[in-house]
């Protein structure tokens, strides 16, 4: 069985690989951002159905990750508040 100490360690471990996955979920969603504008603006004056749908489910994609940053964020927290309180 681990001691305190280990099992703080192992925490510490896994609370700076999901803000390492935090920082890149957040560049992920800047460059759908991106993709975003991009998009938008070569279809500006266009009304294309599919141009509207690749915007859509770019946007979903976005959304989603930043879902994902959002639930990370808060293991995050309840991972640091457990190890104070271990």
């Amino acid at each position: 069985m681990a001691n305190i100490e280990q099992i703080k360690a192992v925490i510490t471990a896994a609370t700076r690989d999901t803000e390492d996955v935090v920082t890149q979920v957040q560049g992920l969603c800047d460059r759908l951002d991106e993709a975003i504008v991009r998009i938008r603006t070569a279809a500006a004056g266009s009304s294309h159905p599919k141009a509207d749908e690749a915007i859509r489910y770019l946007q979903q994609a976005r959304d989603r990750l930043d879902e994902a940053g959002t639930l990370a964020r808060g293991a995050l927290d309840a991972a640091g508040t457990y190890k104070m309180i271990i």
